[in-house]
């Protein structure tokens, strides 16, 4: 268990510290490494086929940006996995980064599918939908904090959001748990959404994501 901790760690895939004990974030370190190396996708505790793959990927490859990645003919793309409530990022044809998020409870499913994702709104936006979960916020980079030097709000409820398909959002939030938690957007940390506007273009159509797997 702990060198499946560490070897997670080398490529950082979220897992918690190294100590040897099993619980949901190296289920969900694991669950994420299967995704990207092409075992059958599960939190289930690590196989003896599990760990011989680890093997080899630490012998193999140096860091997270060095292992080949590939979706739907695409080397660069954002996939969410809902199983493993993780994003990756590749870019050129290898693994960028990997995200925790948390994705739509039950009954409120983030819909599985090929999307492009919409432009970035930077700051804090209040869901139509959803108003009654707004406040104001002094996290995150664009956020208006209170000395008025700010650019963008920072009363609402999604951070610097971003359209997957129609309401469905990409967008930072204050609670990301380990499970899923939202009304069908795909929640990140505040600091993942902020490296997201620094790292990815933000227009329109600027990258494709999609939208895989079950929870439950």
């Amino acid at each position: 268990m702990a060198e499946a901790q560490r070897i997670l760690q080398k490529f950082a895939i979220p897992t918690g510290p190294v100590d040897g004990i099993w619980g949901p974030q190296t289920a969900q370190g694991m669950c994420t490494f299967r995704q990207m190396t092409g075992l059958p996708v599960s939190r289930g505790r690590i196989t003896n086929e599990d760990l011989a793959t680890l093997q080899k990927y630490d012998g193999w490859y140096s860091r997270l940006g060095s292992i080949p990645a590939g979706h739907n003919g695409r080397g660069t793309f954002l996939l969410v996995q809902e199983t493993c409530q993780t994003m990756l990022y590749a870019s050129g044809g290898t693994y960028v980064k990997v995200m925790r998020v948390s994705t739509g409870r039950s009954g409120y499913e983030t819909p599985n599918g090929n999307f492009s994702l919409g432009r970035t709104s930077p700051g804090w936006s209040c869901s139509t939908i959803y108003p009654d979960a707004c406040y104001n916020h002094t996290a995150g980079e664009n956020a208006l904090h209170p000395d008025g030097t700010g650019e963008f709000s920072q009363y609402g409820n999604m951070y610097n959001k971003r359209s997957i398909s129609g309401a469905i959002m990409l967008h930072g939030s204050g609670s990301v748990p380990l499970y899923p938690a939202s009304h069908g957007c795909v929640r990140v940390t505040v600091a993942t959404s902020d490296w997201l506007y620094h790292n990815l273009d933000n227009g329109w159509n600027a990258i494709a994501i999609s939208v895989v797997g079950s929870y439950w």
